[in-house]
């Protein structure tokens, strides 16, 4: 009987791979929200870096707690009916995503892919670049 775990890293099947890429994509966009959240509140809504820093650590610290909440909480109303929620809490998400941005704009309050870009070459010492102003 030589199993060694060596010999049986190698055996290791197709659906172990793809499941294992997907969890490392999701933690890479997991991480990734921050940071654009982070950049986003800086560069966009103009709050400082410590603000900024501080609501998205609010945010991750609030993601980070909640599972102990909804797990209590999907264990007091039973398997079925937590995913039911769940999977219409998420549907409602989505919907969201597609509908909430259409409305902001016809209400006046957003305008989506309504600058105009100016664009020149500049040439200090011989050097050319493109230098770009959104109006």
């Amino acid at each position: 009987m030589n199993n060694s775990p060596q010999r049986a890293a190698k055996g290791f099947t197709r659906a172990f791979w793809v499941s294992n890429t997907v969890e490392l994509f999701e933690r890479m966009a997991y991480y990734a929200v921050f940071i654009v959240l982070t950049i986003y509140l800086s560069s966009i809504l103009g709050f400082n870096d410590f603000e900024a820093s501080m609501i998205s650590g609010l945010f991750s610290g609030g993601l980070y707690l909640l599972p102990i909440f909804s797990g209590a909480y999907a264990d007091k109303i039973g398997f079925r009916k937590s995913m039911i929620i769940a999977f219409s809490l998420l549907s409602i998400g989505y919907l969201g995503l597609g509908v909430f941005p259409t409305l902001l704009e016809a209400a006046g309050l957003v305008s989506y892919g309504a600058t105009l870009m100016v664009c020149r070459t500049v040439l200090p010492g011989g050097l050319s670049f493109l230098s770009c102003l959104s109006l």
